[in-house]
């Protein structure tokens, strides 16, 4: 269920559920550009064809060296139970 809304004295903090739920109701699209960090709703950076340029390439080594060992994700949301779901630039998870 949605938090609800803010005011000067209670900001909106969501849990991971509740801003699933948020999504599934299409109150917020991938078009809001937002991430969950610490229950805040928090603007994406921007990605620059630099930004995009240096994933890459970490990507490429990454996958190169740990591939076989280690999931190599590249800007892809981590759930954190129970306020956060952050969608870091690079993720290198072991895979057991």
């Amino acid at each position: 269920m949605p938090a609800l809304p803010p005011t000067s004295d209670r900001p909106i903090r969501y849990t991971v559920e509740s801003y699933h739920a948020v999504i599934a109701a299409g109150v917020l699209t991938e078009l809001d550009k937002l991430e969950l960090i610490d229950g805040e709703l928090i603007n994406k950076v921007r990605i620059t064809k630099e930004h995009a340029d240096c994933v890459d390439s970490i990507n490429l080594y990454f996958v190169r060296r740990y591939g076989d060992s280690y999931l190599c994700r590249a800007q892809n949301p981590i759930t954190i139970p129970p306020h956060s779901e952050p969608e870091p630039d690079y993720g290198l998870i072991d895979r057991e």
